[in-house]
Formats: structure tokens, sequence, C-alpha cells
């Protein structure tokens, strides 16, 4: 089964850590454009940067939902 991801967006809510952060690290392994919403900014920086090698492009965003 072809599960790439490549060019598609995910936009993922709780990224900055837990379950959040590893279905963001799992998405970019895929493939995926990943787009991390949380509400803490330096902890999204830091998670984003982590998926540095591996995702494409990233972006980060703070927010309370």
């Amino acid at each position: 089964m072809d599960l790439s991801l490549t060019q598609k967006t995910a936009v993922v809510c709780g990224g900055s850590r837990g379950i959040g952060a590893a279905g963001a690290r799992e998405l970019s392994r895929l493939g995926a454009h990943c787009i991390l919403v949380s509400r803490d900014q330096a902890r999204l920086e830091e998670t984003l940067a982590s998926l540095a090698p591996v995702t494409v492009q990233g972006l980060s965003t703070g927010a309370a939902v």
C-alpha cells in the first residue's frame, strides 16, 4: 500500500509534544508538509526544528482553539 503524502499538507493540532509531535514526525516522514498548531509557540519551534531533516516545508503557529 502506497502511503506517500508527497505534496500534501497536514494540519496537526497539539503538535508541540506528545502524540501531536509524534504524528507530525510520521506525516513528515511520509512526505507531507506540516502545519503545527499549539498554545506553546516556543515548543512548536523546537518540534518544527526537529522535523527539519525530514520535512520539506513546515510552519508553526500558536493558537488556543
